[in-house]
């Protein structure tokens, strides 16, 4: 039998998106922000911010400090919907850049993509 393979736009959607959402949604509350502000900021529930903040949904992805500490600079700027939106996608350009999409996608895909896979860098 095959195993499946994880592409890696799969685990940016399926796995550093919502870790994304989770340390953005953190950074936010700790500025003071209550949940229901939070969710309409990143555009989610009210109940998945609940469940970033009592980790239950999105605790597979740590990510480097280097990208925590992105991360915390970039809620400070957050205040609408497109700020969130923009910060996401800088915020995923240099997780690329990093190469932490790697560390990830070789941990979903342990027996499918070999070390070293240099596969989305050529």
């Amino acid at each position: 039998m095959m195993e499946k393979l994880v592409h890696p736009q799969e685990v940016e959607v399926f796995y550093l998106l919502p870790a994304l959402r989770r340390d953005i949604a953190l950074s936010l509350k700790t500025q003071g922000k209550d949940q229901k502000q939070i969710a309409k900021i990143l555009g989610v529930s009210e109940p998945s911010i609940s469940h970033y903040f009592n980790s239950k949904r999105a605790t597979d992805v740590i990510f480097s400090q280097e990208i925590k500490n992105a991360i915390k600079k970039s809620a400070i700027t957050i205040i609408t919907q497109q700020d969130a939106l923009k910060a996401t996608q800088q915020l995923l350009q240099m997780i690329h850049q990093e190469r932490e999409i790697c560390k990830v996608c070789h941990d979903v895909n342990k027996t499918t993509i070999p070390v070293g896979c240099t596969v989305c860098y050529h």
